[in-house]
């Protein structure tokens, strides 16, 4: 099995998801040794690997029990710290705009953090 710090590794790694061979191989093997693995990628905060579809289900299900919003995309933890400043920034820019298309679709996801 995956140490934390490996598994965090794989993950984190673009080539991962580059390599779909790879990627599925990873995921399979998780499936079977470790269906809920704790990962650990350098720079990041830590968290939690859920890949068999039932527990994502019920994951997914259980919003008050689990925290399964707050982060949709891995970033480092430098880019979260920066993340208000920034969707600051692209909110302001297309607040400006006279017609404002795009605002909405933008600021709805991953700025809202």
């Amino acid at each position: 099995m995956l140490d934390s710090k490996s598994l965090g590794r794989l993950v984190k790694d673009y080539a991962t998801y580059v390599d779909e061979s790879a990627y599925h191989a990873l995921f399979a093997r998780l499936r079977k040794e470790a269906p809920l693995a704790w990962a650990e990628p350098e720079g990041c905060r830590p968290f939690w690997v859920v890949t068999k579809h039932a527990d994502i289900r019920d994951v997914e299900l259980q919003a008050t029990q689990f925290v399964n919003a707050a982060r949709t995309f891995l970033l480092t933890v430098e880019e979260e710290r920066q993340l208000p400043r920034v969707c600051g920034l692209i909110k302001h820019s297309f607040e400006s705009r006279q017609d404002g298309i795009g605002a909405p679709v933008l600021l709805k996801g991953n700025c809202s953090a």
